[in-house]
């Protein structure tokens, strides 16, 4: 059996390293975000807390007048993305059922999506 060549372990050996320092690199998701997003309209306004261990959370949703709650029902993490489907719970300017919301929120650039409409996220202003 032949001993395998200095050429045929830098290879290997590089993959090894890239990998390592990648790991390093990413940055592990918190346990909980909570952060306040808003549409480029400025129309659509989002308090969002999503609790990533334990898959759920809750979004207030603000629009042209109406206040309505949601409860995270599912979530899915992949990398830096969180997705996943929040469904109405309350409102307190009457509604009595809303569409359920299919949401994203990337991580990395801090951005929710809903839908088509995309929110940048900061850290939480107000109440949820």
């Amino acid at each position: 059996m032949r001993k395998p060549s200095q050429f045929t372990l830098r290879p290997l050996a590089a993959t090894a390293c890239i990998m390592l320092f990648s790991a390093c690199t990413e940055k592990p998701l918190p346990l909980q975000l909570e952060k306040y997003c808003v549409s480029e309209s400025g129309l659509s306004k989002f308090w969002i807390k999503l609790h990533t261990a334990k898959n759920s959370g809750e979004i207030r949703y603000r629009y042209m007048g109406q206040d309505v709650r949601y409860n995270v029902t599912a979530m899915k993490i992949d990398g830096a993305q969180i997705s996943g489907q929040a469904d109405f719970i309350s409102s307190s300017t009457g509604e009595i059922r809303g569409n359920p919301i299919l949401f994203s929120y990337d991580v990395a650039t801090e951005t929710l999506k809903d839908g088509g409409t995309s929110a940048a996220c900061q850290n939480m202003q107000g109440n949820i």
